[in-house]
């Protein structure tokens, strides 16, 4: 009978609750980059400690995503969830107060990327706890829908908020988000994917935080001293290695009879693993836009912070309700058109974004690109979400959503470190050419937008060659 109800309406308590914490948790990742200028006049301080507060935050959630995912399937996942938004809480209360630059590290980076970290993988997990067949189609879109728009968002919040109040305002809301969606979690129903005595592996969790830590740190590194410094290949590759041990040491840890970090089942599950390659590839393509846009804007029209924000705003609005359409998508048609036809919009949109990319370019003349690539990406985010987490049995829902989660987290890390590169390099070289830096701008801009499009068709092509692998039936589970 529960089932039934589920099925006659997806818009319920427990839908708003995930969303609300995708949104709030996937904000405060962008809210501070338009205040730091504020910030370095307030604490006394320099621009590049500053970014440390912003980076510290993306490199928490991907170290411990896997781990929050886990502690979900060992312990409940409402119950992580609801612990996981108390600490959010209490990092946005300790940002709030801060008056140093180690306080605000220690609220919004570490408190609060904890916080997250046990919150995002939680609500997909619930989701699929909670939802089932079309509904779930639903509510994933909803879900990653809010939280892409989030992202947008938070510029434009965060600018207003210094601009009129104060930037500590964004956080003094959080506290009373997270109250409401302690209040939502009462009709929330619970899961749990592991019955037996839990079994913390102390070992793997130091392994693949320490990983994806030394991963994001050598991406986010290169952006400040380059490819070819020692500290970057050097943390990469030490991340490298360290993840071949956690991938070896759960392996040991499982033959022994022991519950592992993730199980044997999701390595070798390969619809899954194909997936979340997709994802990840798409992923490089999709940060690029956030962090190229603003840069463009700025360098040919000396743009402020705020008007920037608000730039994106039709960007935001085209990916959420794209992803609102990518359910009824699938229902109208095949999954496999309806994923082929939502890439294709996505590479019309890039290529649109080229053109349009000129010294002469207005806010207004880049919506048509913005717009169809928004539409296009909206779409099969929700889309392939629902295809990864429905690939996997909903007692292994919990790492898996930790896998998605850190997958995304390291695909926007990747796409902001090579984008930079790209860029910089790009402007660089034209300028030494005799170029004004606008032209520079927009020259490596639109070098920059074919490395999304090759990124876009790459993914394009491996929905086709795995088309016979993503049967309608699992897609819709």
């Amino acid at each position: 009978m529960e089932n039934t109800i589920q099925e006659k309406k997806w818009l319920t308590i427990p839908l708003l609750v995930f969303c609300l914490a995708a949104f709030i948790t996937a904000l405060d990742s962008t809210l501070l980059n338009v205040s730091i200028p504020t910030l370095v006049r307030e604490f006394h301080t320099s621009l590049p400690s500053l970014q440390w507060v912003i980076s510290a935050y993306s490199l928490v959630l991907a170290a411990l995503m896997i781990t929050g995912g886990r502690l979900g399937d060992f312990f409940g996942r409402k119950k992580i969830f609801m612990i996981g938004a108390a600490l959010f809480a209490v990092g946005s209360f300790i940002t709030s107060i801060s008056h140093s630059v180690p306080v605000l590290i220690f609220g919004e980076s570490i408190i609060e990327g904890l916080g997250a970290a046990l919150m995002v993988p939680a609500t997909a997990a619930l989701i699929v706890t909670n939802f089932t067949g079309e509904n779930r189609a639903k509510a994933f879109g909803v879900w990653t829908g809010l939280a892409s728009v989030a992202v947008a968002v938070g510029p434009i919040l965060g600018g207003w908020l210094t601009t009129n109040y104060t930037w500590r305002y964004g956080f003094r809301i959080n506290i009373f988000v997270v109250v409401a969606l302690l209040i939502g979690c009462l009709f929330v129903k619970d899961s749990k994917g592991v019955t037996e005595k839990p079994q913390i592996d102390f070992p793997g969790i130091l392994l693949s935080a320490a990983g994806f830590f030394l991963i994001v740190f050598g991406l986010i590194q290169s952006t400040t001293y380059g490819w070819l410094s020692l500290i970057v290949p050097v943390s990469i590759i030490c991340g490298v290695v360290s993840l071949a041990l956690f991938v070896s040491w759960e392996r040991k840890r499982e033959e022994s009879g022991k519950t592992p970090l993730i199980s044997s089942s999701v390595f070798k599950n390969k619809k899954f693993f194909i997936n979340i390659f997709i994802l990840f590839i798409l992923y490089l393509g999709l940060g690029t836009i956030s962090f190229f846009i603003p840069i463009f804007f700025q360098g040919v029209n000396n743009a402020s912070a705020f008007h920037i924000g608000l730039s994106l705003i039709p960007y935001s609005i085209s990916i959420f309700v794209g992803s609102q359409f990518a359910a009824y998508l699938v229902k109208w048609t095949s999954p496999l058109t309806a994923r082929v036809s939502s890439m294709i919009v996505a590479i019309i949109g890039l290529l649109i974004l080229r053109n349009e990319i000129s010294v002469v370019a207005t806010f207004f003349s880049t919506v048509p690109g913005l717009l169809i690539y928004g539409l296009g990406v909206g779409s099969i985010m929700p889309q392939l979400t629902n295809l990864i987490m429905s690939s996997v049995p909903a007692q292994e829902s919990g790492e898996s959503s930790g896998i998605y989660n850190t997958m995304r987290y390291v695909g926007l890390a990747f796409s902001v470190a090579i984008t930079g590169t790209i860029l910089v390099s790009g402007i660089n070289r034209h300028i030494a050419a005799g170029l004004s830096h606008a032209q520079s701008v927009v020259y490596a801009g639109r070098h920059m937008l074919w490395f999304n499009i090759g990124f876009a068709a790459a993914a394009l092509i491996l929905f086709v060659v795995f088309a016979e692998k993503q049967s309608k039936k699992a897609s819709t589970v």
